[in-house]
Order: structure tokens, then C-alpha cells, then sequence
């Protein structure tokens, strides 16, 4: 029997098994396979059934790496295999942001790009605004029928004329390749107190004013949305961390 000739669900379910590096060098063997791991149902399911990937930075210098801990009758034999690089002599990352799968990353002389690490494709991006501090997150927003649309949330801080902070941020859309700044998002009058996480698309930090609470950025409006935390707290010395589970719920840790 030959590949072709088997039903389209054993074919999925073969390929759905298949290491997502090895799908990336197959993707040009025919318009069918081509289509199919473009399918979001298809790249879900190949993930669910993948080895944990972690990503490990080494002062300048990042891997991606598989762990695979299953085992037969609840014994161990737990494997680690490094199954990406980035060219530590061209690239030093100084801060990566995840989302989705793929890592949005800063270099120490001030470049940005996306790094798939899965396939270890790259795509530079031209930061286009030389301020005095730049923060970078990435999200996007989800449409059935094109496809999630991935964009770059930028926070710069500069000094103005009169010697006063100001804050502004920017979008940039990788379809189009372009940045435009926004406008009347946020009155910034609150602090962040955490890293950002990024869940289902959107990007969360822990932030206060006169109480801790969550600041969410909804990139398909491109607005940030105050939330409530389930407990509330006015005590500064009261440490909260923010995670995200199973990409499924984001975790608050009360210390």
C-alpha cells in the first residue's frame, strides 16, 4: 500500500506525529501536506503530542530543547536533546518574549526579531524609533478565516522638550511590515509590577495604583483593559507573581 492510498484521518494521524522540524523540510511534497500543516487543528494536535520544548538562555546565547519524560510502568527514562540554535557569533539575545510557539527577542546592540524554533526560522524586523527605553511584546489576533494575525506591541519611554517622561506605544503588524503609533490607549496611570505573559493571543502584566491589579492588552481592539484580582491588596511588601498554565489560565502566586 502506498502513502497516498491510505484514508485522509490514518494519514493525518501518522503525519500528526511527526516532529514539527521534519514537517517543515515536508511541507513542499505536495499541496495536500502543504495545506495541512498549515490547518490550526492539525499544528495543535501535532503539539499535544510532541515532547516538551523548552527554551534555555545562556547569558547571550539561546536553545531550544526537547525533554521527554515517559516512561513504561511509571519507570523513567527521561531523554534532553537540543534541538535548535541561534548563531551565538551574529546574535546575542538580551530579552524573549513567548507567544504561541514563537519567541520574539532583543538583542544586546538593540535588534528585534521572531524566531520560530521549531522550523528555526527568523524574521527581523526593523525597530524604526530610536527612544530612550523600548519594551516589546507579541500577540495577535485570531480570524477563521485567515488565520492569526501576528503583531508587536511597543512601549517607548523618552524625555520630551520639557525634561518630562513620556510614554507611547506602537503597533507593528508582520503582514504588512509597517508600524503606526497608537493613540488614546492607555492614560498610564498605573505602574507594572511584573514581566508580561501572553495568553490566547493577548498580553497581561500585574500592575498597581493604589491596589494591585491585571493589565490586559487585547490586540484584536488594541486596547488595555484593567481586571480585577480575586484577592484584593493594598500592601506593597506583598510580592504577586504571574504565570501562565497549559496556555490554558494564567496563575497569580501570593507571596
Amino acid at each position: 500500500m502506498k502513502f497516498t492510498d491510505l484514508p485522509q484521518e490514518w494519514e493525518s494521524e501518522i503525519l500528526s506525529r511527526v516532529p514539527a522540524t521534519s514537517l517543515y523540510q515536508l511541507r513542499s511534497t505536495c499541496r495536500r501536506w502543504y495545506v495541512l500543516f498549515k490547518d490550526k487543528s492539525f499544528i495543535e494536535e501535532n503539539m499535544g503530542k510532541a515532547a516538551t520544548q523548552v527554551i534555555l538562555k545562556k547569558y547571550y546565547i539561546v536553545y531550544s530543547v526537547s525533554i521527554n519524560l515517559q516512561g513504561i510502568d511509571n519507570s523513567f527514562d527521561p531523554s534532553i536533546e537540543f534541538t535548535g540554535k541561534l548563531d551565538s557569533e551574529h546574535v546575542m539575545i538580551s530579552t524573549i518574549f513567548h507567544c504561541n510557539g514563537l519567541l520574539l527577542c532583543t538583542t544586546k546592540d538593540n535588534r528585534l526579531f521572531v524566531w520560530n524554533p521549531c522550523t528555526g526560522q527568523t524574521r527581523w524586523i526593523q525597530p524604526n524609533l530610536n527612544r530612550y527605553e523600548n519594551d516589546y511584546v507579541l500577540g495577535y489576533e485570531s480570524n477563521n478565516k485567515s488565520g492569526d494575525s501576528y503583531k508587536i506591541l511597543r512601549t517607548s519611554y523618552y524625555y520630551n522638550d520639557l525634561k518630562a517622561v513620556v510614554v507611547e506605544f506602537a503597533i507593528y503588524e508582520l503582514k504588512s511590515d509597517s508600524w503606526r503609533v497608537l493613540d488614546d490607549v492607555s492614560d498610564q496611570n498605573w505602574t507594572i509590577g511584573s514581566h508580561a505573559v501572553s495568553l490566547k493571543g493577548n498580553t497581561y502584566w500585574l500592575a498597581w495604583d493604589d491596589y494591585k491589579f491585571l493589565v490586559r492588552f487585547d490586540f484584536k481592539r488594541e486596547r488595555f483593559k484593567r481586571l480585577s484580582l480575586p484577592i484584593q491588596c493594598n500592601d506593597f511588601n506583598v510580592k504577586f507573581s504571574l504565570s501562565v498554565v497549559r496556555e490554558e489560565k494564567l496563575s497569580v502566586l501570593l507571596q
